[in-house]
């Protein structure tokens, strides 16, 4: 398989992992404000590797020690913002 077809297999595999969000997330991501609230789940590692400014605001957010999952807030973005940037990360190679 050349290099191009692994890159969009791996990029398909990392969207079906986010839009897997039933099992296996760590995270989760409250995004909004006042009465228009979304939570995301995702996938700590992945955003960590994948986003710049998401490795900035889960770096404050590191996983506790005792297992439970890390909770983020981002009040000032629109959910379907945050849900195209999510996408996006996932994509770019």
């Amino acid at each position: 398989m050349d290099d191009d077809k692994l890159l969009k297999k791996l990029s398909q595999n990392l969207l079906e992992i986010l839009d897997d969000d039933d099992e296996y997330y760590d995270i989760t991501i409250e995004v909004g404000s006042d009465t228009y609230v979304k939570i995301f789940r995702a996938h700590m590692n992945i955003l960590n590797y994948r986003s710049p400014y998401l490795r900035r605001i889960l770096s404050t957010n590191k996983k506790k020690s005792d297992g439970t999952l890390v909770q983020v807030k981002l009040t000032s973005i629109l959910p379907e913002i945050f849900q195209i940037i999510l996408r996006y990360q996932v994509m770019k190679y």
